[in-house]
């Protein structure tokens, strides 16, 4: 019913510090709905990092001619670096939702 990048914003707002209950009124979801969402999230945040520990994953190339070495990003207040391989972790996960 919901397409996946507005569940995957609802989620961001969330895990980037925001209420259940105040981002499910913003996005005029049931809370229960926004929680099961979260709840999906973490079990394929659970899996990746899981599957990391047992098998690295193919460095993968962006298709684009950038060549990022970090990225700075400000996450709750605070800057953190984030480097190319963590960059590209993230990028796989949006892309796991995507598929769905």
């Amino acid at each position: 019913m919901y397409n996946q990048n507005f569940r995957n914003q609802a989620v961001k707002e969330v895990k980037n510090g925001s209420t259940a209950a105040s981002v499910a009124r913003k996005f005029d979801v049931a809370p229960s709905t926004l929680i099961g969402w979260i709840s999906d999230y973490d079990k394929k945040m659970y899996e990746i990092i899981r599957d990391e520990s047992v098998q690295p994953e193919p460095i993968v190339k962006p298709k684009t001619g950038i060549r990022l070495k970090s990225i700075k990003v400000v996450i709750s207040g605070a800057v953190v670096t984030l480097g190319r391989n963590d960059v590209l972790k993230l990028l796989s996960l949006f892309d796991e939702f995507e598929k769905e």
